[in-house]
């Protein structure tokens, strides 16, 4: 309670939700299985995590509800208002048991996960360890930007307790999932970069062929090198933006109509359930979108430009 009620008190800390974890043994009929269960306090967990994906009754109100994964209703047998015991250790060792009635069968794609776990009450699984300690906090914060100077206070008021972040307490699948994602998403990103600037390389100096005469024009007028060099440059950044602008505004059309709803993605490896992303355009996107075009119309312009600028003005004036 003590160290709630100081989590609580913590800046950007919205709410605590205190678990227990532990092994048993759950038994229906004839049928023995192993499982992992989690104690929960419901009226705060099911405030917060909505979508807890139920097949079958609802999530846990009493001390004497237990929901079970799929998979693991599916291996006993066990339907929603059916009895279920729990068989363990307290943490003194000695063996205990809790009968419980299924209210729920849930599923949350991970295979492994729904093949053995359950939850019940934070009360019935103290009563079933024979204690009134707390394995662990979740927290709910204002935001994942938030988490940094959270974790540095529960450090300082708490040094006995420690704060590890969502992607680092779940590396197996969530962090190394990113890691491999985000840099599957720079190699595609890079491969799409020299395959537009390939692109705009054709465009400008097929467009700059056709403007030699023009440019041998201005060069016998008497227009220094550098100078239209710089001009030609100035033209293809703001070619370049002007393409991130329309691109900002094709992406922000299809987000808002075609692709609304998300896109519904078929099952990865592991996953039993098929699953929809959504889209979500971040401040830093527009930022690159008008950056990145600047930058590779400038770099592909570069050789082309200077090709150019190098040819006689004799020559400049006889093109067509």
């Amino acid at each position: 309670a003590g160290a709630e009620k100081q989590l609580r008190a913590v800046p950007s800390v919205q709410e605590v939700f205190p678990r227990v974890s532990f092994y048993s043994f759950l038994i229906k009929g004839g049928v023995t299985l192993a499982g992992r269960g989690e104690g929960i306090v419901p009226e705060r967990e099911n405030g917060f995590f909505t979508a807890m994906n139920f097949e079958e009754g609802r999530d846990l109100e009493s001390p004497g509800d237990v929901i079970l994964g799929k998979g693991l209703a599916r291996s006993l047998d066990a339907k929603v208002g059916d009895s279920v015991t729990l068989l363990g250790q307290t943490v003194s060792g000695q063996l205990n048991g809790l009968d419980l009635r299924v209210a729920g069968i849930f599923h949350t794609g991970s295979k492994e996960f729904d093949d053995t776990f359950f939850r019940i009450h934070l009360s019935a699984a103290q009563s079933f360890l024979d204690t009134q300690r707390v394995e662990h906090f979740a927290l709910k914060t204002t935001g994942v930007e938030a988490w940094k100077s959270v974790s540095a206070e529960i450090s300082q008021k708490l040094p006995q307790v420690d704060a590890i972040a969502f992607d680092e307490l779940d590396k197996v699948y969530y962090r190394n999932a990113v890691d491999f994602l985000r840099s599957q998403f720079i190699f595609i990103r890079m491969i799409i970069l020299v395959v537009v600037a390939l692109g705009i390389f054709n465009t400008i100096a097929a467009g700059l062929l056709e403007r030699a005469p023009e440019v041998g024009a201005l060069r016998a007028n008497g227009e220094s090198r550098s100078r239209l060099y710089r001009i030609l440059i100035f033209e293809n950044v703001f070619l370049g933006i002007l393409g991130g602008l329309a691109g900002i505004l094709a992406a922000t059309l299809l987000d808002r109509t075609l692709l609304a709803n998300g896109i519904v993605m078929p099952p990865g490896p592991g996953i039993t359930r098929s699953f929809r992303i959504m889209l979500e355009i971040l401040p830093l996107h527009y930022t690159q979108a008008l950056l990145l075009p600047a930058i590779v119309a400038v770099v592909a312009s570069i050789w082309p430009v200077s090709r150019l600028l190098r040819r006689p003005i004799t020559s400049l004036l006889s093109s067509h």
